[in-house]
């Protein structure tokens, strides 16, 4: 059986064994709590809530320097070389 610690003065029930982010979503659920307590909770709870999307590159073959001096070459413009004719 669980057993629920009890804030009298905020009317906030929590378990004992909860964890922080439960804590958290305790408060934010909760509608006697003041909406910017609500909404600071919400906010610090989502990052645990919901997964967060990243990229990671692989680079297969060479090493990353080759790699890159190769795409600097690649994006340098082109010389235009321009000679003088010689004039009559």
């Amino acid at each position: 059986m669980k057993e629920y610690f009890v804030d009298d003065s905020e009317g906030l029930e929590v378990s004992d064994d909860a964890t922080p982010v439960d804590f958290l979503c305790a408060i934010y659920r909760d509608a006697k709590q003041p909406m910017h307590r609500r909404l600071k909770a919400a906010c610090e709870a989502a990052p645990y809530c919901h997964p967060q999307l990243k990229a990671t590159a692989v680079i297969l073959g060479s090493d990353f320097a080759q790699r890159l001096e190769l795409a600097v070459k690649r994006t340098e413009p082109a010389l235009i070389e321009a000679r003088a004719e010689p004039s009559d």
